[in-house]
């Protein structure tokens, strides 16, 4: 974790259980997400979703978006309303 999100988590601005996007796709993203650049479609294509459903803190620049516990059970779940919508 760099210093400015460990500081933030450490001050209580943000929850020690959120993680970078590119930290949790080092950590628990290959799984779900084959290559980096299927995930980084993911977040674009359901960027709104995902923030409505708390799975997310999108910010632009160099701070980056924020990946929250939740992400790996939302993204299965929209994943699943794809695929049988596509059936």
């Amino acid at each position: 974790m760099n210093s400015s999100v460990q500081q933030a988590a450490e001050s209580g601005l943000l929850p020690k259980q959120f993680q970078r996007k590119d930290d949790w796709y080092r950590n628990e993203g290959g799984g779900l997400f084959p290559t980096t650049g299927s995930y980084e479609w993911f977040l674009r294509k359901y960027r709104k979703a995902l923030s409505e459903a708390g799975a997310v803190i999108v910010r632009d620049g160099p701070g980056g978006t924020f990946i929250a516990p939740n992400f790996g059970a939302v993204a299965v779940e929209i994943l699943r309303r794809e695929s049988a919508a596509n059936v």
